[in-house]
């Protein structure tokens, strides 16, 4: 089944888009994002009348590496929707400058897509680690200052780390319920205190890149079954072995940096993106200002995405 909304604006006049048009879409745009697939595949896509079947059948022909270029996948996100979607409709629907906007934007797929190819964008998600992916997935930040702020932080923090992390103070059970069952205390204490040093970072964007990465961590150092989707505990194996907090931290942050540089070259430092912590019942825009909304709604009756995060989300946001 499909779950998106799409919307476009063309000459002031509100249209619904007309899906017959959709093979010659996909005839126009998929060999332009990958010369080698088989002509075969081609002409199955191009039988079919059937728009869901069509995105299907390009789902499975999409290698899963074509969807994590500049900053798509900076964090695990739940029911991710693939980047040729969006890219499609806004090539097509869309010209240089256009307004997309993606109510309930996830990880920002939408957005990214949106600055890649020279639009401007809104996005707005209620989900708090939602927002911090998108977040740092669209901001552009100069690479010499990211990379010297980068540098500083994880000197900070190893000149500190061996004694620091040791007096830091554990969570009480109201400000982090059952960290215990969560956490080894040493393993605990360290991320504390790594965000506690990420906390003195100046500058807002960096500071939110060092956050993003200490939360694409949290799931591996702690004691969940990294096989399944929510924070469970393997029976077989309530505590799992110790991490190297600090080591896992510095690639993590390390490879996030890289992404965020390459994504900043090809929008040429330009900031076209705005996202929003918030509902998607209360924007606020202007009448006629939007020329394409393509959003892919939350799967709210199958999954929990406040629970699937919800060890960063307590980590960050602890006692709030």
């Amino acid at each position: 089944m499909l779950y998106w909304t799409i919307s476009t604006r063309l000459k002031s006049e509100t249209l619904q888009f007309d899906f017959a048009c959709w093979r010659n879409i996909i005839k126009s745009s998929v060999p332009n994002m990958k010369t080698s697939y088989e002509p075969q595949q081609l002409s199955l896509l191009l039988q079919t009348d059937q728009l869901e079947s069509d995105l299907q059948s390009i789902q499975r022909m999409i290698p899963s590496q074509e969807t994590n270029y500049l900053t798509h996948n900076l964090h695990n996100f739940a029911a991710r929707f693939l980047p040729h979607f969006p890219r499609i409709f806004i090539t097509n629907l869309t010209k240089q400058d256009d307004f997309v906007v993606d109510p309930m934007m996830g990880s920002g797929t939408t957005l990214i897509e949106a600055a890649i190819q020279n639009r401007k964008g809104l996005g707005i998600d209620i989900d708090p680690i939602g927002y911090l992916m998108a977040k740092v997935a669209t901001t552009p930040i100069e690479e010499k200052k990211l990379r010297n702020t980068r540098r500083r932080l994880l000197k900070k923090i190893r000149d500190a780390f061996d004694n620091g992390w040791k007096k830091v103070k554990l969570p009480s059970e109201e400000d982090y319920p059952n960290h215990s069952l969560w956490f080894r205390d040493e393993t605990l204490k360290q991320l504390i205190f790594i965000n506690n040093k990420i906390s003195t970072i100046s500058d807002p964007n960096i500071r939110y890149l060092s956050l993003l990465a200490l939360s694409t961590i949290v799931r591996e150092v702690s004691n969940a079954d990294p096989r399944d989707i929510f924070p469970e505990r393997d029976k077989s194996l309530p505590v799992r072995p110790k991490q190297d907090v600090l080591k896992i931290f510095d690639i993590a942050i390390s490879q996030i940096e890289e992404k965020v540089i390459n994504f900043s070259r090809s929008v040429n430092y330009e900031k076209r993106i705005e996202v929003q912590l918030g509902d998607a019942r209360n924007i606020d825009l202007p009448a006629v200002s939007v020329d394409l909304v393509f959003t892919s709604p939350p799967y709210a009756y199958a999954i929990d995405y406040a629970r699937v995060n919800q060890l960063s989300i307590l980590l960050f946001w602890m006692a709030n």
